[in-house]
């Protein structure tokens, strides 16, 4: 009978044989994985729309099988599509709002003086309702609205997360107002487009998810490209036919976009909600 050490002995050299084996098959694997995105890249035309790139994925992907390498793959592919510059130029860094609207309240205040702390130039504009700011920006009257969006009990308001969903709005920052009771509220700024990514932020997104599975594989899709999942958030029904979730994760602005271009590809029915910091004030 084999004793414990040289069971322990076997199983020792087995894994060490795996590790070697590894070693070299984990280059290859990369290696080949770039030198498809390669010629993905070469096939993509200059200034080619998202479903073109959809299509020269879906072929790839269905030559290559093997689904736990489409994250790595969707990583090689957006890099040599960068080198190419074939994604396109990021936008020229958006201009400072000069007019902000918002339903004047001592929260909403405190929300606008800390969002326009280091900005010049910045006017209140002071409207009657929630919608009539969103109105007031979606309209280009105002260059962005301030709306409520949380608070630390009650998570997010549905009203006006439905409100931002029909007005297609984005998030471009979000300030946590803390009062001298002891309450908070989370409030966001909204604009019709977002400035171009950069630096650390908070990504959010919305997507319809139709079976629970989705939804860890897109989690484990986000961990891959380097994404903190800090909250999701189940939509009411009238979001969608299928169940909607809003996904937030702490990012950097490159990890972020790529993220973006792998669910452009896979999940093209997602929506961006935003990518914004976050920040608090005291009132």
């Amino acid at each position: 009978m084999m004793s414990y050490k040289q069971k322990c002995d076997i199983i020792a050299d087995n894994l060490r044989f795996v590790r070697e084996k590894q070693a070299v098959a984990l280059p290859l694997v990369s290696g080949q994985l770039a030198e498809l995105a390669s010629a993905m890249a070469q096939m993509t035309e200059m200034g080619a729309d998202q479903e073109e790139k959809r299509q020269i994925w879906r072929k790839a992907t269905r030559l290559l099988g093997e689904p736990e390498l489409h994250i790595d793959l969707a990583k090689a592919y957006y890099d040599c599509l960068v080198q190419r510059g074939a994604l396109g130029a990021d936008d020229a860094e958006a201009a400072s709002p000069t007019t902000i609207c918002y339903l004047r309240n001592r929260g909403s205040d405190g929300a606008f003086d800390r969002i326009t702390k280091d900005m010049t130039g910045v006017r209140a504009v002071y409207v009657s309702g929630h919608e009539e700011a969103m109105d007031s920006c979606y309209d280009e009257y105002s260059d962005a609205c301030i709306l409520p969006y949380s608070d630390p009990e009650r998570g997010v308001h549905m009203g006006f997360r439905t409100m931002i969903a029909r007005y297609g709005l984005k998030i471009a920052q979000m300030v946590r107002v803390e009062n001298r009771e002891g309450t908070a509220m989370d409030y966001v700024l909204l604009r019709r487009e977002l400035p171009t990514f950069s630096g650390e932020g908070y990504l959010s997104v919305t997507l319809p998810v139709t079976e629970p599975i989705m939804l860890a594989e897109l989690l484990q899709a986000a961990i891959r490209f380097e994404l903190t999942a800090v909250d999701v958030t189940k939509l009411p029904e009238q979001f969608s036919a299928a169940a909607s979730y809003d996904l937030h994760f702490a990012a950097n602005a490159e990890n972020a976009k790529q993220y973006l271009f792998y669910l452009a590809l896979n999940h093209p029915r997602f929506d961006l909600l935003g990518f914004y910091r976050k920040e608090r004030e005291r009132i």
